[in-house]
Parts: C-alpha cells; structure tokens; sequence
C-alpha cells in the first residue's frame, strides 16, 4: 500500500523568531535612518526660512541706504554709524531722516518728521514687518561697519526661537549719493 506523506505545510517557532528578530532589525535601523533624514529636513528648511526672512530684510535695507543723500542728518553728517554698530542713522532720497536698528527682535526702520514752514511734510513713521514674516526668526545681532568709499557692510544675525539655529547673513551696501567724506562712525567705536 502507498503511504501518504504529511503534508507539513507552516513554520516552525525558530523559523518564526529569526524573521521577527530580522524584522526588528531592519525596522530599527529604517526608524533611525528616518529620524535623522527629519533632522536634516527641519535643519535646511529653518535655513531656508531664515534666508528668506534675511532677504527680505536685507533687500528693504538696500533700497533705502543705498539712495541715502547727502543731506546732513541730525548729527550733521549725512550717514552716521552708531558707536557699537548697531545702528544706521542716514537721510533717504526724498529727504526723510530714517534709522536702521533692532527692537525686540525684529528690524526696525523710523522715519522721522519732516518740517518745512513749520508745516508736517512727512509724518513719523515706526516701521517694520509683522511677526509672521519673520517665520519664527528673531534678529539677534545687526552690524553696520564702513568699508571703504561709500561701502557699508551690513551683518545680522538670526536666530530661530524653536531650533535656537542661528543664520548670518552679510551684504555689502554701496551708497551711489554719499562719498567716503560723508559717511561717518561715531567716536568710541
């Protein structure tokens, strides 16, 4: 008579073990790889947010300092560097005295008053871009520095209140009106 073989279809608990063991493996290492590829996500999309915000506010800078006129400011120079660097003092092409610092963290542009005949010709005017623009970024350092000519190098220094990543940027301003007689840094620096 012919014998029927047992059909032994299924995995033994060894075999079961040594895929969970090698699945476990793999999985770990797949969650790692994952993790730090979210790092480097969150690392360059931080950067990039914080290259635009330092665009924007770099671009706002340029337009006004590099028309700045000779004009003479408060000070009586045209374009004053203040004695820790940190703030532009200068007079823009329609002839508005306007400031360049930091406050709160954010940059900050004042356009004073302007008076002519005892008559308000411009109104004074504390301006900057809203919180949202700034992408979670706060300007944690600012620079002005006189290079040569009419060159002014400006620095700042972000810094993203989530990540604490910090991002520099560094522009070089060239102020087509001024020559290097009329830009000046006030003593102590």
């Amino acid at each position: 008579m012919r014998q029927k073989k047992k059909n032994r279809k299924g995995y033994t608990l060894v075999e079961l073990i040594v895929v969970f063991a090698l699945t476990a493996v793999f999985m770990t290492a797949a969650v790692m790889m994952l993790g730090a590829a979210m790092r480097v996500f969150h690392r360059v999309q931080n950067l990039s947010h914080a290259q635009t915000v330092a665009d924007t506010l770099m671009e706002h800078m340029v337009s006004e300092l590099s028309a700045a006129v000779n004009a003479p400011y408060d000070s009586g120079v045209p374009c004053l560097i203040s004695a820790d660097a940190s703030r532009i003092s200068f007079v823009e092409k329609h002839g508005i005295p306007i400031q360049i610092y930091i406050k709160d963290g954010l940059l900050q542009f004042d356009y004073q008053e302007v008076k002519e005949n005892e008559v308000v010709i411009s109104q004074a005017v504390d301006w900057y871009y809203g919180e949202e623009m700034y992408m979670n970024n706060r300007v944690e350092r600012l620079k002005f520095t006189w290079k040569q000519e009419n060159l002014v190098e400006v620095e700042m220094e972000l810094k993203n209140q989530l990540t604490g990543y910090d991002f520099l940027s560094v522009r070089i301003i060239e102020c087509y009106n001024l020559s290097q007689n009329d830009i000046e840094t006030e003593p102590g620096s």
